[in-house]
């Protein structure tokens, strides 16, 4: 099974995110002067569960931004759509404003499970 932050890529690379954002997927940070809208994702935490004394599944905490002026609410609805055939549960859903960017921020963490 691929890793979780892998799956999850996979899913924002999907037509239904991409046609909202293109090709502006980034791991960590957005490039200095982005043209915006945009997802940046990283992994923000993980561990391993054990079943037996062995391991047996990671978990992955991806979190997902999406950068813009508007339309987050779309963008983030094509992330859930994207995403809800993988084993994995949104953490939490929170709205931001970057004062770099001048624009808003939606953030939203996801627990990705992969068995081992």
């Amino acid at each position: 099974m691929k890793p979780g932050k892998q799956l999850l890529y996979e899913a924002l690379t999907s037509a239904t995110v991409s046609g909202l954002v293109g090709g502006r997927i980034y791991h960590h940070h957005p490039p200095k002067e982005p043209a915006l809208p945009l997802i940046t994702y990283r992994q923000v935490a993980g561990t391993v569960d054990t079943a037996d004394g062995a391991p047996a599944f990671a978990r992955s905490r991806i979190e997902v931004k999406i950068w813009g002026q508007g339309g987050l609410e779309d963008i983030a609805m094509a992330v859930l759509s994207a995403v809800a055939n993988l084993p994995c549960r949104m953490v939490s859903d929170v709205d931001l404003y970057d004062y770099d960017l001048l624009c808003r921020v939606k953030a939203m963490d996801f627990e990705v499970f992969s068995p081992l």
